[in-house]
């Protein structure tokens, strides 16, 4: 049986790529599974846990595999702020 990852700390990761790696292993997948699971290819997955950029389709899909919002891979949790907030620079 794989290792739990603590969700919560996986969605505090900045860096997509790190928080993609750290569901990916929360639901015991390898990068190879995450691939078949999403229809991406083994090459794409890779290359965005190791940083690189990929359509929004793309995350779609890996989102989907997941079982998680395309949120969770792209934004970093925390307090959202509203757009008054923004636009008065509040934080």
């Amino acid at each position: 049986m794989p290792g739990r990852v603590d969700l919560t700390a996986a969605m505090s990761v900045d860096p997509p790529g790190d928080r993609l790696r750290l569901v990916r292993l929360s639901r015991g997948l390898t990068q190879e599974g995450l691939a078949e699971r999403s229809g991406l290819s083994l090459g794409v997955v890779k290359k965005i846990e190791r940083g690189g950029s990929a359509r929004l389709e793309t995350y779609h899909a890996l989102a989907r595999a997941l079982n998680v919002r395309t949120s969770a891979l792209l934004e970093a949790s925390g307090p959202h702020r509203t757009r008054r907030e923004v636009g008065e620079g509040r934080r």
